[in-house]
């Protein structure tokens, strides 16, 4: 989303995401760990901050911006 918000007036929506990426610690080899191989707190990260994309996203549909 930085990338497509990148050059316009889109700061507002930006302003939304968390300072630190919540996803760092992730892989997309995770999706196929072992139960259990994730932590509780970082899944919980992981789930928040898919949230807010989520709010981000729907905010700017509703501003028409995609």
């Amino acid at each position: 989303f930085r990338e497509f918000a990148h050059g316009r007036t889109a700061g507002r929506y930006l302003s939304l995401l968390p300072r630190e990426d919540p996803f760092s610690d992730w892989s997309h080899n995770d999706r196929y760990a072992a139960h259990g191989y994730a932590s509780a707190a970082s899944l919980g990260r992981h789930r928040d901050a898919a949230r807010t994309i989520r709010r981000m996203v729907q905010k700017c549909h509703q501003d028409g911006m995609g």
